[in-house]
């Protein structure tokens, strides 16, 4: 069986960055996320909503044509496969106000990003099956306990550099 991935729109934009830019933690984390990216065409299946709220920031973000980064090509492939269930599968979450009915109704999530509150709730729409591929918002991490617990699955693509990016940011470790 397939393993079932939803991917953070900042997965995607990292994969698009300039490696000839990039310092070492910067490069370690766009190849680990073109790495993910390609497993998803190799091995796995993207999950997406119905509606299309996840492909609408995708596209504020990507090139439909499909260049030049591995970013804009995965947008463009979506475009071509992300209603072939051999590729892609997809669930209907429901918004509510500023969230969705399938987040979960615990108070330590309360103040989750309301604007990332749509690949928590797609996980749960499909039975917390997929892996929510995050990349670079270091703030999931003041999360990472609560989703383990509610059995959520996020996978921190390059975690080390994540907490680099929260210290630099934050002037202290994650919650």
């Amino acid at each position: 069986m397939k393993n079932k991935f939803i991917v953070d729109t900042n997965v995607l934009i990292v994969a698009n960055e300039d490696v000839n830019r990039a310092d070492k933690d910067a490069l370690e984390c766009i190849e680990a996320c073109c790495n993910e990216i390609e497993n998803i065409y190799r091995d796995g299946k993207l999950v997406l909503d119905i509606d299309g709220e996840i492909e609408n920031e995708y596209g504020k973000h990507l090139r439909p044509d499909g260049s030049p980064g591995l970013g804009d090509y995965f947008y463009k492939w979506i475009h071509d496969y992300g209603y072939n269930p051999r590729y892609c599968l997809r669930f209907k979450i429901n918004k509510i106000g500023d969230s969705y009915r399938e987040f979960p109704q615990d108070e330590s999530l309360n103040t989750f990003d309301l604007s990332d509150r749509k690949f928590v709730a797609l996980a749960c729409a499909a039975d917390k099956e997929p892996i929510i591929l995050e990349a670079k918002d270091c703030k999931w991490l003041n999360f990472k306990e609560i989703f383990s617990h509610l059995q959520i699955k996020v996978k921190f693509i390059n975690e080390n550099y994540l907490r680099k990016i929260y210290r630099n940011k934050f002037g202290c470790e994650p919650e």
